[in-house]
C-alpha cells in the first residue's frame, strides 16, 4: 500500500502527486466551533488528544465521529489509546502495524 500511494524521497515518504490532488490539509482549533467540512475518509489526529482532558476529548471525538465517512479511519498517536471508551461509536481496528479507529 505504501508504494501505491507514496513515493520514497531519501529517508522520507511523500504522498504521490496524483493522490495529493485529492488531499486537503486544514488547521482547526479543536475545542472551538469547526467550519463546515465534507465527509472525511482519513483523519490524522496524531499526538494531539493527549493534551486535552476527557471532557474535551469526548467533544472532539464526537465531532470526528460525525465527520468520518462510513469505513473512514481516525489515526491517532501511539500514546492515545482507549478512545473508544469516550465515544462508543468508535471501534479499534488493526491496519497492519497501525492501530486506528472506525465508526461502528
Amino acid at each position: 500500500m505504501r508504494h501505491k500511494y507514496f513515493q520514497c524521497c531519501g529517508k522520507e515518504w511523500q504522498i504521490k502527486a496524483e493522490i495529493g490532488q485529492m488531499v486537503e490539509f486544514r488547521e482547526i482549533y479543536l475545542t472551538e466551533t469547526w467550519p463546515l467540512l465534507p465527509a472525511i475518509d482519513i483523519l490524522l489526529l496524531r499526538n494531539v488528544l493527549i493534551y486535552f482532558d476527557d471532557t474535551n476529548k469526548k467533544t472532539i471525538l464526537n465531532k470526528v465521529q460525525r465527520l468520518l465517512k462510513p469505513n473512514g479511519y481516525l489515526l491517532t498517536g501511539t500514546s492515545e489509546t482507549a478512545l473508544n471508551r469516550l465515544n462508543k461509536q468508535l471501534k479499534i481496528v488493526q491496519l497492519g502495524t497501525i492501530i486506528a479507529y472506525q465508526v461502528q
